[in-house]
């Protein structure tokens, strides 16, 4: 898992997405073991992130269950099952503070 997650945040680095935040929630939530947030300049951007993602992640086998965007793609949510990634734009990441939320998970420390 943790080489996934490392080629995760590794694609989102070279694509210039910010504050990248790997939460491990296993002990909190039955939904996802790991919760991956991260920051795209705008709506382009976070498509363009979860549009790498998804083909990065095919070549390893890995198919979303689900991939959800709102209306202006200020917000995508891919889920894994094992791991949910969720990409933001700064103004929408800031509004939902999801971080916050998730904040009694432990942060990975996945460089």
């Amino acid at each position: 898992m943790y080489n996934t997650l490392h080629r995760i945040y590794t694609t989102l680095d070279f694509k210039k997405a910010e504050d990248i935040d790997i939460i491990d929630i296993t002990d909190l939530s039955v939904i996802s073991d790991f919760f991956i947030i991260a920051t795209g300049d705008n709506f382009v951007h976070t498509s363009s992130l979860s549009n790498i993602l998804y083909k990065d992640l095919i070549e390893i086998d890995l198919k979303p269950k689900s991939i959800e965007r709102d209306k202006n793609n200020s917000w995508i949510v891919m889920d894994y099952g094992n791991f949910i990634i969720h990409l933001f734009e700064k103004n929408t990441r800031e509004y939902y503070n999801i971080d916050k939320l998730w904040m009694d998970g432990k942060v990975v420390d996945i460089k």
